[in-house]
């Protein structure tokens, strides 16, 4: 009975883990956890499953693609003060003839591009 006592009154002292007990005991848990092969082995199956196409690559072109409009890039060029409001003279990426763009109004500004129509 007095070694019971004994041992109740005297408190619990933890032991200090250093930095490589810790390491060591990471590596067992490591060491002991089971080897999973579920995932290597759903990956191996899928990899046998992937086949070739048989079939032959098509290209599909729009019916209406010839008769559509082709565009190019148009740059403004220069801007010339008239009477009746601004001329908007925009040149062409191909070199082609200019486009020229009437505007009502002295102060409305010429937009910097647009998309014109190629001419061939």
């Amino acid at each position: 009975q007095s070694l019971l006592n004994f041992s109740v009154r005297v408190p619990f002292r933890a032991r200090r883990i250093f930095r490589d007990q810790k390491k060591i005991c990471r590596m067992k848990r490591q060491l002991l956890r089971p080897f999973r092969p579920a995932p290597l082995v759903c990956a191996f199956v899928a990899t046998l499953m992937v086949a070739d196409a048989m079939a032959a690559g098509r290209t599909y072109k729009p019916q209406n693609e010839e008769n559509a409009p082709k565009f190019e890039l148009c740059r403004l060029k220069k801007r010339d003060y008239i009477d009746g409001g601004t001329n908007c003279i925009y040149a062409r990426q191909t070199g082609g003839k200019d486009v020229v763009i009437k505007v009502d109004g002295k102060k409305v500004r010429c937009q910097p591009s647009f998309q014109c129509k190629r001419i061939n």
